[in-house]
């Protein structure tokens, strides 16, 4: 992103140093000789000389095309003109700085009528994250939504902890209310919470096909929609929540899984403006895609490796197969989530119409087979993952069988030569 931040302070250049190490484009304006040269000298950044509510200024660091604005100077005056000015050049998304306690009880209204986009006062920000950590010391993480009325609080659990190894009925306190996404049907939500399903609420939103309806208080199903998450965004806005931060990784994220990095048939026109719009609140789509992608363990890489070499094609190219048993996990030194994603791979063979993936489970003493299927275009396995239990989408779907994967091949594949004929 193309990034300006007026004032190249502690605060400024700090901000400076960290954007331009995650490869961001960044013009620094100040008025002082000194600090422009330490940037200069230290930073890959632009250095512009100048006052930052100039309007000459701006537009010699590019105001008229920048993404983000970022006013930290010591004046909260200067960095809201800032902020009005480089709005009206025709930058994106602005950020004042504002320490006075007399500007910030009236923050709704500075930033309808001047057109900022956020407001921090880092001293009042220290404080309340201070405050937060005392009431959680042991969080690992605290994030905000719904203008501070939510917070979403995360713990590491240690091998000691009594959390462990309990199940979710057994844990104190009794939920008020159960929101469940993306789960086609009750019991995908796992055998703990079907007692309290009977007991507590239910929100159940949703975008699979067949999706029965379960949810006791609310039932938002709509198959249309790319992702679940594309529902969480579109439920977000309408809250008034921006769609930035955490909540913005998680619905791209949502978005791009679902949809296979936007390349799928379920990618609509609306889905692609929500990732514009998360865009435009300043996400960054590198390095959110760097955690996604860049985080192979060896052992995945083995395991992958073997699954390829031992892929099958059969009924004349059609389908391509490929077995996860718990040996050849046991030999890469694998896990199961490794295995995700590699259905994907069968699908990419020239020729391949259908593909399969069929990976072996052990669950109370019986041996299982978890399968997923991949398609394109009209073929419609979602049909063949019903006749086993099973759901999801046309092009996407699974169902779990109650047979050794070879044995599953043998009676799922008659029911695969239907999606073709």
């Amino acid at each position: 992103m193309k990034i300006i931040i007026v004032g190249d302070g502690k605060v400024g250049f700090t901000l400076a140093q960290h954007l331009s190490r995650e490869n961001h484009d960044v013009t620094i304006i100040d008025t002082r000789d000194d600090a422009l040269r330490r940037a200069n000298d230290t930073l890959d950044v632009m250095c512009v000389k100048g006052n930052g509510a100039s309007i000459t200024t701006l537009r010699e660091s590019g105001a008229d095309t920048a993404d983000v604005l970022i006013a930290a100077t010591n004046a909260d005056e200067v960095n809201m003109v800032c902020c009005l000015t480089a709005k009206r050049l025709g930058t994106k998304y602005t950020i004042a700085r504002v320490r006075d306690m007399e500007y910030t009880a009236e923050l709704s209204s500075l930033k309808r009528e001047m057109g900022i986009d956020m407001i921090i006062n880092p001293e009042n920000a220290t404080a309340v994250e201070i405050s937060r950590l005392l009431r959680f010391p042991s969080a690992a993480n605290i994030d905000t939504f719904y203008r501070g009325r939510v917070e979403l609080i995360g713990f590491r659990v240690q091998a000691d902890d009594f959390i462990c190894s309990q199940p979710l009925s057994a844990l104190p306190g009794k939920p008020g209310l159960i929101v469940a996404l993306d789960s086609g049907d009750a019991g995908r939500l796992g055998e703990e919470l079907q007692t309290l399903l009977k007991e507590v609420p239910v929100v159940n939103i949703d975008h699979h096909q067949g999706n029965p309806g379960y949810g006791s208080a609310a039932n938002w199903v709509d198959p249309a929609m790319s992702a679940t998450g594309e529902m969480v965004g579109h439920l977000a806005e309408a809250l008034g929540l921006s769609l930035e931060g955490a909540l913005a990784e998680a619905v791209y994220v949502a978005l791009a899984s679902d949809t296979g990095s936007f390349s799928y048939g379920n990618t609509r026109a609306s889905t692609l403006r929500m990732a514009a719009r998360l865009l435009e609140g300043g996400l960054d789509i590198a390095s959110v895609r760097a955690r996604l992608d860049n985080n192979w363990s060896e052992s995945k890489l083995r395991l992958w490796g073997r699954l390829m070499s031992e892929a099958r094609i059969l009924d004349n190219g059609k389908l391509g197969v490929s077995i996860v048993s718990r040996a050849l996990l046991r030999e890469c030194g694998a896990s199961r989530e490794d295995a995700e994603g590699f259905v994907e791979q069968l699908r990419k063979i020239r020729g391949v119409r259908v593909a399969l993936l069929l990976r072996e489970e052990e669950r109370e003493g019986s041996i299982m087979t978890k399968v997923s299927l991949r398609s394109s275009g009209a073929d419609d396995v979602r049909k063949v993952a019903a006749q086993f239990g099973g759901g999801g989408h046309k092009n996407a779907a699974g169902a779990t069988v109650d047979l050794p994967p070879e044995k599953t091949l043998t009676v799922i594949q008659p029911y695969i030569r239907h999606v073709w004929n």
